[in-house]
């Protein structure tokens, strides 16, 4: 990534090869994210981010800057971040992309400090107190949206936020972006209607697509919609590059099912399914990337690493379809919800053939509950939930029932979600990815044209003839009709299971000998062992235990903890 550094404070541990742009202004270039420079009479910025941002007319959204209008970055399109300032002067801005990819994190004592390398944000935060809340969170979910990082004295910018220094040093922190939630009525869309949606998705995807036709360019292809849909609209998919991670026997046969049927070049990865944690000094070391947030992390870099040492050509760029669920997928039991609100029948009918009874009434139930007025009632009597996972001490974090339709309800949260500290450690983990590997990571379904898109999208429009992502099944005319009509087959605890293969369990016990998720009094030690032995003794063939992606957070945690001990313990002599 093409880092930048601002602040007196990044002095101290400043890369050797960073140039200087200003007074405390430094970039950092290298081959993952494009920069440019920008230079409109005494004003000047530096941005990093995608081409077509890079390319875009800047002249007007720099006058706006300069008289204060920082809604004008929302005339950029695509991924942008960068730092605008006047010649010889101390006030500057910087701001943060909309969905987070490149990360921003600050702190302002002893000095000011703000940067896109959290290297250089740990390294200067190692003598910080571990922020508890923070990591009680991620072991909850993540679901909190405040900016108070890991350490204390850390905050992040959130997606589609800015940040401005004033003349005496205070920094004074706005959006120059929200997502809109703009999904009100749930009327059942017209067959035209379906086609333009899919016509604009088409076009939106499109462009990201293009890019697997250049020379380095891989996919990475799991066999289902997301990956496939993208080598679909691929403009040659008979020359296109795949990859595919060998960690599951099935996924590995669809993929290369669906590469031969469409004349792509297929590169199947063996890649031992042992616990990705195992690695900790490789990963894990910088203080303010958090967590490991997920395993994909260590199979990926080690993927790509095996693919580069037998290829005669170069892999510079890799397409994943990382975002496509965010955008196009519904739970199922809001659009339950949502399909008895309108009394739906046919749409019920289907979904009690494929799901059963129950659901069915847990929903009618919810939409009864409303009708009637009485969900403010019942919210307000309901028993506290207890805390999940159970062995964690803190609540977890919550927020209230509102007292809207399920459609806008559903269009709200996925507009929040790009806040919350789970959208955060996705976007870290996507960008760890391209900055072990040394490559530019593409995701299309990250498109802001793509979700704004999806926001717009009713609970009807997103599912049809019993089939989640409606839109993008219809994008699937090169497809085979198998992988069109697949249903879901992805799985966080499917993912974890295999995280937690038998030959890792012993680590994973040892490592819990001495807690210091227990010494900080985040976890019920015993509670957790308890959960441990249970998930021990089940059986080994059979569907995922539900529990999984709660006992990696809790292991991932750990052992972030007691590595960051020895990092600032290292790095302190």
């Amino acid at each position: 990534m093409t880092d930048l550094y601002l602040g007196p404070g990044c002095r101290a541990v400043l890369p050797g090869d960073a140039a200087q742009l200003d007074a405390q202004i430094w970039m950092r270039p290298s081959p993952i994210w494009e920069h440019r420079l920008i230079h409109v009479r005494d004003w000047r910025a530096v941005i990093v981010g995608e081409r077509c941002a890079l390319e875009a007319c800047w002249d007007d959204v720099m006058a706006a800057l300069g008289r204060g209008h920082t809604n004008a970055l929302a005339n950029i399109p695509g991924v942008h971040s960068g730092i605008f300032w006047h010649e010889g002067a101390h006030a500057s801005i910087w701001w943060r992309d909309r969905f987070g990819r490149i990360p921003w994190q600050h702190r302002t004592r002893p000095a000011l400090a703000a940067s896109t390398d959290p290297e250089v944000i740990g390294a200067l935060s190692r003598r910080d107190e571990l922020n508890p809340l923070r990591v009680s969170d991620f072991l909850a979910g993540g679901h909190a949206n405040d900016r108070a990082d890991f350490a204390l004295n850390v905050e992040r910018l959130r997606p589609g936020e800015v940040a401005r220094i004033r003349s005496h040093g205070a920094i004074a922190l706005g959006s120059w972006w929200r997502a809109r939630a703009d999904a009100l009525a749930s009327a059942p869309p017209s067959p035209q209607r379906r086609a333009e949606v899919a016509s604009m998705l088409h076009r939106h995807l499109e462009r990201g697509a293009r890019v697997l036709s250049e020379p380095g360019s891989w996919l990475a292809l799991s066999g289902g919609l997301d990956s496939a849909t993208l080598l679909g609209l691929s403009p040659h998919p008979s020359r296109t590059r795949t990859l595919t991670l060998d960690l599951d026997p099935g996924e590995r046969q669809r993929a290369g099912a669906l590469a031969r049927s469409l004349g792509a070049r297929w590169e199947p990865i063996s890649i031992e399914a042992r616990w990705p944690l195992r690695h900790p000094s490789h990963h894990l070391s910088a203080a303010g990337w958090g967590p490991h947030a997920h395993p994909d992390l260590g199979w990926f870099f080690e993927a790509l690493c095996e693919l580069r040492a037998r290829l005669d050509e170069p892999l510079s760029t890799l397409v994943t379809g990382h975002g496509a669920d965010d955008a196009l997928w519904i739970p199922p039991r809001v659009w339950l919800s949502d399909r008895v609100e309108h009394r739906a029948t046919v749409d019920l009918l289907d979904a009690a053939r494929h799901l059963g009874a129950a659901p069915l009434a847990g929903a009618a139930l919810g939409a009864l509950t409303d009708r009637l007025g009485l969900r403010a009632y019942r919210e307000h009597y309901r028993p506290i939930a207890p805390v999940s996972p159970s062995w964690l001490r803190a609540l977890p974090y919550a927020s209230p029932a509102t007292l809207e339709p399920v459609a806008l309800r559903f269009s709200r949260f996925r507009a929040a979600r790009l806040h919350t500290w789970n959208w955060e450690m996705i976007m870290r983990s996507l960008a760890r990815i391209a900055r072990q590997a040394n490559l530019r990571l593409l995701t299309p379904f990250l498109d802001a044209r793509v979700w704004d898109l999806s926001l717009e999208l009713t609970p009807a429009e997103l599912v049809e003839g019993g089939r989640q992502k409606a839109p993008l099944r219809r994008l699937g005319q090169r497809l085979p009709t198998q992988v069109r009509r697949r249903p879901k087959r992805g799985s966080f605890d499917v993912l974890v299971e295999r995280g937690l293969a038998d030959k890792e369990l012993n680590r994973a016990l040892r490592l819990m000998v001495d807690s210091q998720l227990a010494r900080h009094r985040m976890i019920d030690e015993a509670n957790f062992h308890n959960a441990l032995a249970d998930y021990l003794a089940r059986p080994v063939p059979g569907p995922p235990w539900r529990g999984s992606w709660e006992i990696w957070r809790t292991l991932a945690a750990e052992l972030w903890l007691q590595n960051h001990r020895r990092w600032v313990a290292a790095n302190s002599t």
